[in-house]
Order: C-alpha cells, then structure tokens, then sequence
C-alpha cells in the first residue's frame, strides 16, 4: 500500500501523521506538524482564557472556532477556562 503525504504550504511540513489522528488512526504523537498545531493551539487559547474584555473573547473564540456561520447565537456560551488541543481542527459545525 503506497503511502500519499501532504506538504502543508506554510510550514513545509509533512501532514501525513496529523491526518491519521484525524481519521483515528494510529498516528505518531511527537510528530512536527502535530506538535506544531499543538503548539499554535496552546498560544491561541492561551490569548482567549486571559483576555477579560467579552468583546475581544467573543473575537477571538470566533477565529478557533469556526461553526461555518456567521450568524449569533444567544444561547451559545463558553466559560474560562476554555481548552482546546488542536485549534486548526476545531472547525467542526456546532448543533444546537
């Protein structure tokens, strides 16, 4: 079975590793690109948990989660502190 990698465009970095933990595979943890997007996680929800203005918190939580609308929802609510492991993959719809 040939193995297909993917370059990720901004890092040179391959994302092979990072797509089969996606898929639930067995996947390399101390992989460079999972480890980057670990890392770039922890600084984005670093930001969001000591910001204390809602109006930039509300700003910020927007750009890790992507809930592919841009329309408000009263009844959503997130409480510090937040935590989220892989922020680039937090772009899954939220139901309601």
């Amino acid at each position: 079975m040939a193995s297909h990698s993917a370059i990720d465009p901004q890092t040179g970095l391959d994302t092979t590793e990072f797509q089969r933990m996606l898929q639930g595979k067995p996947y390399l943890a101390s992989d460079p690109y999972r480890c980057h997007i670990a890392a770039k996680g922890a600084d984005a929800v670093y930001e969001f948990n000591q910001e204390r203005s809602m109006e930039k918190r509300v700003e910020l939580l927007r750009s890790l989660v992507k809930n592919g609308s841009d329309v408000e929802d009263p009844q959503r609510f997130v409480a510090l502190p937040f935590f989220c492991e892989y922020v680039s993959w937090c772009a899954a719809p939220i139901d309601s």
